[in-house]
């Protein structure tokens, strides 16, 4: 049994890393001395978040503004202490379980669930739930918060 628990906390610790690892453009240029990274075999796993509308930072950034979305933050408070979260957001406690009261009571309100990054899961794992919960406008924005600062658009601090 403790392997067991080991390898599913290890599972969550690796997946945890991925939310907080930067991007590829963060991480600057692969250098001439490093060897490619492997072309992933057919029947690979795909991004999970092709399962979602995935909506282009400006487009997310115009609906806030204009106030036809619901940004839903599906990462953890460390990484939303270090980058902030979308304006308007409304913080999900834990990706994997949505909790009473954290979407919006209108299933037809178009949410935009986001996590750290395009490596991240939590995003389009929050998503899942919410589409099986009966939500019918669920994308994500798969670039997450670090591509949103990248981009150089503004955040707010997450309530504490």
């Amino acid at each position: 049994m403790k392997t067991f628990t080991g390898a599913i906390l290890l599972g969550a610790v690796m997946s945890l890393a991925a939310c907080n690892e930067p991007t590829k453009s963060e991480a600057g240029p692969a250098k001439a001395d490093q060897p490619a990274k492997a072309e992933q075999p057919a029947g690979a796993v795909q991004d999970p978040h092709a399962a979602f509308n995935n909506l282009p930072i400006d487009a997310v950034a115009s609906l806030i503004e204009s106030k036809s979305c619901v940004p839903i933050d599906a990462n953890n408070p460390e990484t939303r202490a270090q980058f902030g979260v979308l304006p308007g957001a409304k913080l999900l406690s834990d990706y994997s379980e949505l909790k009473p009261g954290e979407l919006p009571e209108d299933k037809n309100a178009k949410l935009v669930f986001y996590c750290g990054s395009k490596k991240c899961t939590a995003a389009p794992k929050a998503a899942s739930l919410a589409a099986k919960a009966g939500y019918k406008d669920v994308n994500v924005m798969s670039d997450g918060i670090r591509g949103w600062v990248a981009a150089g658009k503004k955040v707010d601090k997450p309530a504490t």
